[in-house]
């Protein structure tokens, strides 16, 4: 059973601890489902870059939450 749903990176409780100072929350995430939010964290501000192909607000989708660990994926630039 893939209890990542597809995800390829992780936050556990050093996400709960560090909140906004925590790597991937710098680099940006979001929760695509308010079920993944376990921590009851607030989520990063979009930050609307520019990369070579179009623009995008978050690195990192969230793609599932078991026990004390959000999955995630590389999102989608549009």
């Amino acid at each position: 059973m893939d209890y990542s749903n597809g995800g390829c990176f992780w936050n556990g409780r050093d996400l709960k601890v560090n909140r906004t100072s925590a790597y991937r929350y710098i680099e940006g995430f979001k929760f695509t489902s308010p079920s993944h939010n376990i921590f009851d964290i607030a989520e990063p501000f979009a930050k609307n870059k520019r990369a070579e192909f179009g623009f995008y607000d978050y690195v990192y989708d969230s793609t599932s939450a078991y026990g004390e660990t959000i999955f995630g994926k590389l999102m989608t630039v549009i």
